[in-house]
């Protein structure tokens, strides 16, 4: 089937039959309000509106608006709204919106939302907002604010304000107000 418009509203099975309402495979250019499921092979640059669970191979510069899970395979180019988990890899210069965890790998230049915690491996020039517990090893050039205990070893130059007893050796040139 070639430029045409379907509303299918149930599954019928056809084989070869032209320019009629049916469920066809190798369909091109075409617009489908599908209310129920189909599998379909080689769809190239068109619009689905998919209600139900769709299993599509190779699909090429494709908008999607899917609403329940769906492995798609080399997907190039393409805006994805993705409501549910979804496996993604090798995926480079993307903007995602993660509202729960998922591991990616080999990421760069990426800008990130993670509101959960989240493993990222690899990971170059990227800003993330992280707003649970995060480990942070060999920092250098830091500004530490200590508001509990704190030793200090080895303190030269030091002015100290000591208002309790004191013992003083070797003092010389003095002046002692002894009551």
């Amino acid at each position: 089937m070639t430029n045409s418009t379907h509303d299918q509203q149930h599954t019928r099975h056809t084989a070869h039959t032209t320019h009629s309402t049916q469920d066809t495979a190798h369909a091109t250019h075409s617009t489908h309000d599908k209310q129920h499921t189909r599998q379909t092979a080689h769809t190239t640059n068109s619009t689905h509106d998919k209600r139900h669970t769709r299993q599509t191979a190779h699909t090429t510069n494709g908008t999607h608006d899917k609403h329940h899970s769906r492995q798609t395979p080399l997907a190039t180019n393409s805006t994805h709204d993705h409501q549910h988990s979804r496996p993604t890899a090798l995926t480079t210069n993307i903007t995602h919106d993660q509202h729960n965890s998922r591991p990616t790998a080999l990421t760069t230049n990426t800008t990130h939302d993670q509101q959960h915690t989240r493993p990222t491996p690899h990971s170059t020039n990227s800003t993330h907002d992280k707003q649970l517990s995060e480990q942070t090893a060999l920092t250098t050039n830091s500004s530490h604010k200590q508001q509990l205990s704190q030793q200090t070893a080895l303190t030269t130059n030091s002015s100290h304000d000591q208002q309790l007893s004191r013992t003083t050796a070797l003092t010389n040139n003095s002046s002692h107000d002894q009551q």
